[in-house]
């Protein structure tokens, strides 16, 4: 566990972590463990649902996924081989796929970088092009590149709304940075963005931004110090001080599930 975490902090977005609850814990037992063993601050999901099969019933058993979702190991591989499977795979996801046609390697690799304007208007440029001169096909396969990746792009920006009705301001101001790069030169995504730009600036999410940031400071010193009596009264606090904010209710659901005793099962 620890090393998938650290794993999952060096890679970033390039690398997805999935944590399965194996052992018939509650829903608030297994989040109370995470928060007293000082892994909240990791970027991995966490969940109760297998989303996959697995061989063997012992614990910890892993399953290493490719970009195409293709089971690459599983087990518990050595960590050299687990190292090198995942180089390879990222490795390969920002690179052009071997089958691609040349025409369309520009737009792969603007798309790999996160430039999604970029790939979107050069997948488009070319798939604009006349039936009688696309002599190699390429005209479709862009068309569908183009729909596929403004798909994402719209995906990023539901996420975005997402966080922000959520409490998650540092994150999504964050991510409005980077999107506002990727998207630049597109105006329907950039339309999208100013959206959530609007109503991130709206002055009734002050007080929402506040909270949030006191919590984010809060659980700081949690994932750092762990759990104890002060963290608890501190908690209590902010969803008193904060009342009506998500992070006032998600400080007030904390407090309840780290003040209930481990289970000694």
């Amino acid at each position: 566990m620890p090393s998938s975490i650290k794993r999952k902090a060096e890679l970033g977005a390039d690398f997805n972590v999935i944590f399965v609850e194996a052992q018939r814990a509650t829903a608030d037992e297994m989040e109370a463990f995470i928060y007293r063993s000082r892994w909240g601050a990791s970027e991995g999901l966490w969940t109760k649902d297998q989303p996959c099969s697995t061989a063997g019933n012992g614990l910890p058993y892993m399953v290493l996924l490719g970009n195409e979702g293709q089971v690459l190991i599983t087990g518990v591989p050595s960590e050299s081989k687990l190292k090198d499977l995942i180089q390879a795979e990222l490795k390969r996801a920002k690179g052009v796929p071997k089958d691609a046609q040349p025409a369309l390697a520009k737009a792969y690799m603007e798309f790999n970088k996160g430039n999604y304007a970029s790939a979107i208007s050069a997948a488009n440029n070319l798939a604009a092009t006349p039936a009688d001169e696309d002599k190699h096909g390429v005209a479709p396969k862009a068309a569908a590149l183009a729909e596929a990746w403004t798909s994402q792009a719209n995906a990023r920006v539901e996420r975005l709304k997402g966080m922000l009705a959520h409490g998650r301001f540092a994150k999504v101001d964050a991510q409005i940075v980077e999107l506002k790069a990727a998207f630049k030169g597109l105006e329907s995504l950039e339309q999208q963005l100013a959206s959530v730009t609007e109503e991130l600036a709206k002055p009734e999410q002050k007080t929402a931004r506040e909270a949030a940031k006191a919590l984010d400071s809060l659980l700081e010193k949690v994932n750092e110090k762990g759990v104890d009596e002060r963290a608890l009264k501190d908690l209590r606090k902010l969803a008193e001080k904060f009342s009506g904010t998500q992070s006032a209710a998600r400080a007030a659901h904390l407090a309840d599930v780290l003040e209930k005793k481990p289970s000694q099962d």
